[in-house]
């Protein structure tokens, strides 16, 4: 039988190791990683369990692995250039498959085919990663109600938003903006 370490140890292992990837990420991609900007520690702290924990993990390593693999096909191709682009600049509000493989001048079924085989990626799970971190940066700021982020990320209801959201980050929406703002203070 080996007991389980204190929590501090683990929080702090799991910060260790997700700091350096980020470190190390930020050197590959050339800027920060966007897939998780938040507080580790405070999000480790808030977890209850172990199984807490190593959800949450996975939710952060699996964003920084796609966005490595997001970085690779990018740069490698100019379609999926093309399309991140106009996902990025398209960010706010609801992003339709339709309007960008317009844009890209694909069939609907050929361009979710072509995203995944080239960034080892779905198309709506990279969408979500991306409107997460957005919604982690804008939360950092009082002013920004995270009812009226949902509407302005292009969800229907908060409560799909905050679900997202709490996946990804082991917080609610109005959670995270409250822990950030007072432990930021």
């Amino acid at each position: 039988y080996i007991p389980n370490p204190p929590p501090n140890y683990i929080y702090s292992m799991c910060n260790y190791l997700i700091i350096n990837l980020k470190h190390s990420l930020s050197q590959h991609l050339g800027k920060s990683p966007a897939s998780y900007t938040g507080d580790t520690y405070l999000a480790l702290q808030n977890l209850e369990s172990m199984n807490d924990i190593h959800e949450w993990m996975y939710e952060i390593l699996t964003g920084f692995l796609h966005e490595l693999q997001i970085s690779r096909a990018t740069r490698s191709d100019p379609l999926i250039e093309k399309a991140i682009s106009y996902i990025q600049e398209n960010m706010l509000g609801k992003i339709h498959m339709e309007d960008i493989c317009s844009h890209v001048g694909l069939s609907k079924s050929y361009f979710s085919t072509y995203f995944k085989n080239k960034t080892k990626l779905n198309f709506r799970d990279y969408i979500l990663d991306l409107k997460i971190s957005y919604a982690q940066e804008q939360l950092k700021f009082p002013e920004h109600n995270p009812s009226e982020l949902a509407i302005l990320l292009g969800y229907e209801d908060y409560r799909s938003f905050s679900r997202a959201f709490k996946l990804r980050t082991g917080f609610t929406p109005s959670d995270y903006q409250k822990k950030y703002i007072q432990d930021g203070n």
